[in-house]
């Protein structure tokens, strides 16, 4: 049974590393270059990571290399780098992470799909974007990261909108989100025309804040 600190290694690109972190669906493995994602067991089941106790683990097999490298060029696709998390540092990067939220939204993918309704669900503070008469509603703690993604976005154990609030603050030159009725009224029209019924609340009972962008 694979657990957190035990040495693997990535025959193809990366050498000996160590289990940072694993789940049911993803393994964090720390290699000398940097931090990487892999599905999980799939990248085990490939043969693209290997134990290190595994029998003939270090076998030099330079064909058998090139043989994996071919075979993975479209599985390297789904490995991403994992970073440590930044805060956004202008509106561009913002509107970025709002474009990857509604391409969810509308994904045939359930997953994405799920994903951003349940931020969207359970968030607190929001941007609120008003376009052609219609408000979007994004969360702060995703929004807040730069670059941000599901996959990134489900790795970082230290999000936390503490640290993302005061970043779009500063970007919107708006000095904090405000509890605003008429946008927590566009809010729930949002959430249905979503298909779910909005909370009462954002998350452990706070009064939902917004900040206000038209574009």
């Amino acid at each position: 049974m694979l657990k957190e600190n035990d040495a693997v290694i990535h025959n193809i690109y990366y050498g000996n590393g160590v289990i940072r972190k694993i789940t049911d669906e993803k393994v964090y493995v720390e290699f000398k270059c940097g931090r990487r994602i892999f599905p999980y067991p799939a990248a085990f089941e490939k043969g693209y990571l290997q134990s290190i106790s595994e029998e003939g683990f270090l076998k030099d097999d330079s064909e058998a290399y090139e043989t994996e490298l071919v075979q993975t060029e479209t599985y390297s696709k789904e490995i991403e780098e994992y970073e440590e998390m930044r805060t956004v540092n202008s509106l561009l990067e913002i509107f970025q992470n709002c474009r990857i939220l509604d391409e969810y939204l509308s994904s045939s993918n359930d997953l994405n799909k799920e994903f951003a309704i349940n931020l969207i669900k359970r968030g607190t503070c929001f941007l609120a974007v008003k376009r052609n008469g219609n408000y979007r509603f994004y969360p702060s703690r995703f929004v807040g990261y730069a670059n941000n993604n599901r996959n990134k976005h489900e790795a970082n154990d230290q999000k936390n909108g503490r640290v993302t609030n005061p970043a779009i603050s500063a970007i919107l030159k708006i000095k904090k989100p405000v509890a605003n009725e008429k946008l927590n009224n566009e809010y729930i029209k949002f959430c249905d025309n979503l298909g779910f019924e909005a909370r009462a609340k954002g998350a452990f009972g706070v009064v939902r804040k917004f900040w206000e962008v038209q574009v």
